[in-house]
């Protein structure tokens, strides 16, 4: 062990937290230690200077991640592959010639009208998978006890465990960015891709305020989430606009997604709450919230975090403040979902591989509600 005396830095610290002197530069590299990846020539005790240290704590850093978004996952099924979803359009209305009958008039109640029908069907997966090996005897001398070995094995499926569900996590996000990027092509046909800034500026007249600028502006937070809410409340009527097929439908609470970015709830939180005593009137609704969409850039900074950059199967969106969606249940998600592990112990080389392999079908329906909210 290397034991380092700093008498002369404590002096000096207590000088500095007592006023006596000036802040000077401190050198904590011989008081904190970073840790190393291996023990190095200096793992001996101070006696002899020969005798190995031994390990005197063992500690496993094996902490569950459960991830963002994963409401969305739906369901799964043995057979099959095919999801037939049927959607219904709504029915005309027709004279109800009986408060107008006519002497001698015949009426005829024969003609056939079939109702109006559409079926969509969605027959697609896609699927990765994530290998662990495991020894049988090998890993023993690395332990003093049983009890040291299990934390570490849990620690091992953990790690695995927190790998898939951040990969699921991320395909969730890829599933709901191709429906932003979907909306944000649409934005002419449907009224469910609501600039709020270009909003903010018809309504207000301010033509000189900035995206980067309009989340640290308290009256555009305000503008933003009335936006917000009385988006949710059209949601819940019967109508075709807010879906990119133009289809009736409606979302009733119970059924409705709302996902706000966290900067931007936290931005609200703060702006709308703390100068006002009726909370309830101005807080956001209920959501769930992401750190990003896309990824963190290499900042975490506001214009990479809200920024999606996607090729669909209607074309290419770049789109960046994108500050929160709104959607039905059955607008996106993940069906069909299956995860297996199969195994196989190598006798020779005593260890055993474990293949953690993942299907599911990503889907989007642009016949459902689906609102994106973003400064443009």
């Amino acid at each position: 062990m290397e034991v380092k005396q700093i008498a002369e830095l404590l002096n000096e610290i207590q000088s500095e937290s007592t006023g006596l002197q000036t802040i000077v530069q401190e050198d904590l590299s011989n008081v904190v230690d970073l840790g190393t990846e291996v023990f190095n020539a200096n793992a001996v005790e101070n006696y002899v200077g020969k005798l190995v240290d031994k390990v005197g704590k063992f500690i496993v850093s094996n902490r569950v991640y459960k991830g963002e978004l994963l409401g969305v996952l739906m369901d799964s099924w043995e057979f099959g592959s095919v999801v037939e979803k049927v959607t219904f359009g709504l029915a005309d209305a027709q004279e109800n010639e009986s408060r107008e009958l006519e002497d001698g008039v015949s009426y005829d109640q024969d003609i056939f009208k079939a109702p109006d029908v559409s079926v969509k069907y969605f027959n697609g997966k896609v699927t990765f998978e994530v290998q662990l090996s495991i020894t049988d005897v090998q890993m023993k001398s690395a332990f003093s006890t049983s009890e040291e070995m299990r934390k570490f094995v849990e620690g091992l499926y953990n790690y695995i465990e927190t790998s898939l569900t951040s990969k699921t996590e991320n395909l969730i996000k890829r599933t709901i960015n191709n429906m932003i990027a979907n909306a944000y092509i649409n934005r002419t046909n449907y009224a469910g891709a609501i600039n709020l800034l270009a909003e903010y500026k018809t309504a207000t007249g301010d033509n000189a305020l900035t995206k980067a600028q309009a989340l640290y502006k308290p009256e555009f937070i305000r503008f933003a989430s009335y936006k917000i809410k009385s988006t949710l409340g059209k949601l819940k009527s019967l109508n075709t606009l807010l879906n990119v097929g133009r289809t009736p439908k409606f979302t009733p609470s119970e059924d409705l997604h709302l996902i706000l970015h966290s900067d931007f709830k936290a931005l609200a939180d703060v702006y709308l709450q703390s100068e006002t005593f009726h909370e309830e009137l101005t807080k956001l609704p209920v959501s769930e919230s992401v750190a990003y969409w896309q990824g963190t850039g290499t900042s975490f900074g506001l214009a990479d975090t809200t920024k999606i950059n996607v090729k669909t199967q209607k074309g290419d969106v770049e789109l960046d403040y994108i500050v929160g969606v709104a959607f039905d249940r059955d607008a996106l998600g993940v069906s069909n979902f299956d995860r297996r592990v199969p195994t196989h112990r190598n006798a020779k080389g005593e260890f055993t591989n474990m293949f953690y392999k993942q299907d599911a079908h990503y889907f989007n329906d642009l016949n459902e509600n689906f609102v994106v909210f973003y400064l443009g």
